[in-house]
């Protein structure tokens, strides 16, 4: 299985109650959920924390496979 990541490019600030992910430039995400309508991501931080992202504010990195 390989996990899909991402790295913030820009900081985002999640709105209260929202559902949204706060993220730091150069975080690295994992994606949960993607092309969710209106341009949005959902994805994990390393903290476990889960939630919604602008996809403009995030750039691909190469895939990390998962050996069970």
């Amino acid at each position: 299985m390989i996990e899909k990541q991402v790295r913030a490019e820009y900081d985002f600030d999640a709105q209260p109650g929202s559902g949204e992910l706060t993220i730091k430039a150069s975080e690295i995400l994992t994606i949960v959920r993607d092309n969710i309508e209106g341009g949005w991501m959902e994805g994990r931080n390393s903290r476990g924390q889960l939630g919604l992202f602008p996809e403009s504010y995030v750039s691909r990195i190469s895939p990390t496979p998962l050996f069970v």
